[in-house]
């Protein structure tokens, strides 16, 4: 979401916006990355528990630091910085820390139909192969269908989840699918991958035009 260095009134009124599409697309389960825990450049506001507060009724929820138990969480300009979701139906939602990088949580969401890998892949393309190598023995860990999804930060391409998928047999949902930055979308770098059992289920991907992160929001349904 990336609302750093703004008042705390302008971090609640683009909250507000996003709790408005929340409701309007209705998801089983919201994901996100980049939200404040209460960092000192956001005022010590925490994002996730304001956001939590004005969404309905939630089964499970969880806000979790990038690093992991490392020195970077008590670093000024990292401390306070996680990432987070919301489930509204019943489930599990917890913390997994991958062995390589230093941003390395990936948010684990387990519902009745469906396990979620929600991910923040690092800036280094070296990280990020290792952080992926690691995600395959995550996922075929996994016996029932399963969605990895998230910034992956895919600069060099899509091509860099070739070995994921090869790996994992997962697909690709949506392709072209721009969505950074927000304001003029021309790279694409938040991807939904997914295994289904069923092969007759193709989920549908579509990106909502709403510039209130630097991101845009984009939603799998099936």
């Amino acid at each position: 979401m990336a609302l750093a260095y703004h008042t705390q009134k302008s971090q609640k009124n683009v909250l507000d916006e996003i709790v408005h599409i929340i409701n309007q697309e209705n998801p089983d389960v919201f994901a996100y990355a980049e939200i404040s825990l209460g960092a000192l450049r956001n005022q010590r506001f925490n994002q996730h528990a304001y956001l939590t507060q004005q969404l309905a009724k939630t089964h499970a929820e969880i806000s979790a630091s990038k690093y992991g138990q490392s020195m970077f969480t008590l670093l000024p300009f990292h401390a306070g910085n996680g990432n987070g979701a919301v489930s509204f139906v019943p489930g599990e939602i917890s913390p997994h820390y991958l062995r390589h990088s230093r941003k390395k949580l990936v948010v684990v969401i387990k519902t009745e139909h469906v396990t979620i890998f929600s991910v923040h892949l690092p800036l280094v393309s070296a990280d990020r192969k290792a952080q992926l190598t690691e995600l395959v023995e995550l996922v075929n860990e996994c016996h029932g269908d399963v969605v990895v999804c998230g910034d992956f930060n895919i600069f060099g391409g899509i091509n860099e989840l070739e070995y994921i998928r090869t790996q994992t047999n997962l697909q690709l949902a949506g392709e072209r699918s721009y969505t950074f930055p927000s304001h003029k979308p021309r790279i694409e770098l938040d991807v939904f991958l997914y295994r289904f059992h069923n092969p007759d289920i193709e989920p549908s991907f579509s990106v909502v035009d709403a510039t209130s992160s630097d991101h845009l929001p984009i939603v799998l349904q099936w």
